[in-house]
């Protein structure tokens, strides 16, 4: 799965596969445009289908106090907006009825291209609508689906809460855009190769839409593996590293080693994984932290009761090292 597709259909790029359902779709051209302020103004819609919805009584849908509706406003959500397929799967009820009159309207005509995007759900599915921007209409749908399937779903009731879903998820984007440092950054590191044919066409105003060639292994949601080809051409090298923003003699002060190093002596091309051991046991195991798994767990402030550390360090060490402490 593309971590595109993994993040509109499910809000995640690690994405809890043992449960196939309650997947949400890009709505926005179907919606936008009919006379309904919240959709019109959104910059996104995705909507969520709930087939097993029916089990969901309306109180748990509305802020503030439902609960589902609750955790998307955690995710950042102003509140959801919700209503049910009826008709044989051709008409809405319930929710607000200023949505459903602006779909109704024109002869149905945004009701049916609604229906359409969603694949045309069963009747009584619950439709889930998030509105807002993509990033945060990602986190509301990763953080909803993930309390349904367990809350009020029972998905994972049984064995399926002992299954194994493994999921690979690859062409992530090769940057992301920075607010702070008001420029694009790795989103993985400045050594991830770029898809060829991405990079054959960019442009600093279409850096963001070049994927990547990395790669997660997820299982049961949680990222158990991850990795990526990597540049091994001087000249990508630096197209790459000008692209985020380093000049030459920037280039040469941090990466100098490694630019000369393609340059004079080569390398083929070539990939790595690197594996969350201690994750994938703590999955074996059934554990809800990896630190009942880990040899040195670590405390909320980073101590190591097990062997004592932090400690004081020998004065001679510190001399060695040119260190000064300030330890009392």
């Amino acid at each position: 799965m593309t971590f595109e597709q993994a993040m509109e259909r499910y809000g995640s790029d690690k994405p809890d596969m043992r449960y196939t359902g309650l997947v949400s779709y890009d709505v926005t051209a179907a919606v936008k445009g009919r006379g309904f302020k919240l959709f019109d103004e959104s910059k996104e819609v995705r909507c969520m289908v709930v087939e097993e919805g029916k089990s969901i009584s309306n109180s748990k849908l509305k802020a503030p106090k439902g609960a589902v509706a609750a955790e998307a406003v955690a995710a950042g959500a102003g509140g959801l907006l919700f209503t049910r397929v009826c008709g044989g799967g051709e008409a809405l009820e319930q929710g607000p009825a200023p949505a459903r009159e602006a779909l109704e309207a024109d002869d149905g005509a945004g009701l049916k291209a609604l229906l359409s995007a969603l694949g045309s759900p069963a009747d009584g599915s619950l439709l889930l609508f998030f509105c807002g921007p993509p990033a945060q209409n990602s986190k509301c749908v990763d953080r909803v689906r993930r309390y349904l399937a367990s809350s009020e779903l029972g998905l994972l009731d049984g064995d399926a809460a002992s299954e194994a879903a493994v999921l690979w998820v690859t062409d992530f984007p090769l940057v992301e855009y920075d607010e702070e440092l008001g420029r694009s950054v790795a989103l993985h590191h400045p050594f991830t190769c770029p898809n060829m044919d991405d990079w054959a066409t960019k442009s600093s105003a279409n850096l963001e839409a070049v994927r990547s060639q990395a790669y997660d292994l997820v299982l049961n949601g949680v990222e158990v593996g991850g990795g990526s080809i990597r540049i091994h051409r001087e000249e990508m090298q630096r197209e790459m590293l000008a692209a985020l923003g380093f000049t030459d003699a920037e280039m040469e002060e941090q990466f100098g080693f490694l630019l000369e190093s393609l340059r004079d002596y080569g390398a083929p091309p070539h990939g790595g994984l690197a594996m969350g051991v201690d994750r994938l046991v703590a999955i074996m195991g059934g554990c809800d932290s990896i630190r009942s798994v880990i040899a040195f767990p670590k405390t909320a402030q980073a101590s190591d009761i097990f062997v004592g550390a932090p400690g004081p360090a020998d004065p001679k060490q510190l001399t060695e090292l040119k260190l000064i402490s300030k330890h009392e």
